[in-house]
């Protein structure tokens, strides 16, 4: 009877580790969305494309 509990608390375990690297990685896709709208918004792909503009020779 003891390791049927001792399974069922693995179990359980298992899942509420697995559930709190799922709730992370949602959190993370949301933070790095928000981020690169961020990024597109603040900084324009043409002050970006201006920084490397060599002058000619």
């Amino acid at each position: 009877m003891e390791n049927i509990n001792l399974v069922y608390e693995a179990i359980k375990f298992m899942f509420l580790g697995m559930g709190v690297v799922f709730c992370f990685l949602i959190m993370l896709v949301y933070v790095l969305k928000i981020q690169a709208f961020v990024i597109q918004k603040y900084f324009s792909s043409d002050s970006l494309s201006n920084t490397n503009v060599k002058g000619k020779i």
